[in-house]
């Protein structure tokens, strides 16, 4: 398949301007609007989209191969908090971090890596190199806080105002995904002992050098972070 070259114009994060409005409704909105239009373009036939798993619970967890199946020019848009969900249940929903707006024409297509986030921690992640058999869902109603979660946290890393104790991307990742499983609830991590647990596997796993002391405070930094974005969902309900 051919790819445009012009796809490096999807790498482009400039948050829409509903994401800015400071009111959860109207991004919810915009969200469904785009969701909306972008499954109708796949189930008219006019695109086809492959989805394939990076085997990660959050950042890059998708390839998209996206292709204009139609005879004529065709305009794509996606916004943060479109959400991708397995058919068959069997694996994890996806709240995508994506801001993008491009054209593909007749025949042409386009791949990139999706960054997203967990929405359900007690189903298995997209699997490393597995086509999964993922739509883009139409009904949010049962992921609007996540989805307000993810634009109060766009909003805060575009101010400044987290305080970054990783890489600034990895950071924002972390503390979003905390946010989104806390604010879900259920099955989900949702405490600052749960992260702290989680951060010791991983950190045992890539060294077997930490500092005494260090974790706890790691872990009480990132989870101000937490409260932090959720805090700001909730202020502008």
């Amino acid at each position: 398949m051919k790819h445009l070259l012009s796809y490096l114009l999807l790498c482009l994060l400039s948050l829409p301007s509903f994401a800015q409005s400071g009111n959860n409704a109207v991004i919810v909105g915009g969200v469904s609007g785009a969701s909306n239009t972008f499954a109708g373009q796949i189930n008219s036939g006019d695109a086809t989209v492959k989805w394939t798993g990076l085997g990660l619970v959050s950042g890059e967890m998708v390839d998209m191969d996206l292709a204009n199946a139609s005879p004529s020019p065709m305009s794509f848009n996606f916004t943060p908090g479109m959400v991708l969900e397995d058919a068959r249940g069997e694996v994890q929903p996806i709240l995508l971090d994506e801001s993008l707006s491009f054209s593909l024409q007749p025949g042409e297509s386009v791949k990139k890596k999706m960054r997203g986030y967990c929405l359900d921690y007690s189903k298995s992640p997209p699997s490393e190199n597995t086509v999964e058999n993922y739509e883009i869902a139409t009904d949010l109603t049962e992921y609007e806080a996540a989805i307000a979660v993810l634009h109060g946290g766009l909003r805060l890393d575009g101010e400044r105002k987290l305080k970054p104790v990783l890489r600034p991307l990895m950071h924002r990742t972390v503390v979003t995904q905390r946010a989104v499983w806390a604010v879900l609830g259920g099955q989900n991590p949702n405490s600052r002992e749960e992260l702290e647990k989680d951060l010791d596997d991983q950190i045992r796993y890539s060294s077997s050098v930490f500092p005494e002391g260090q974790l706890e405070c790691l872990s009480q930094r990132l989870w101000s972070d937490v409260q932090k974005v959720m805090a700001e969902a909730a202020g502008n309900e």
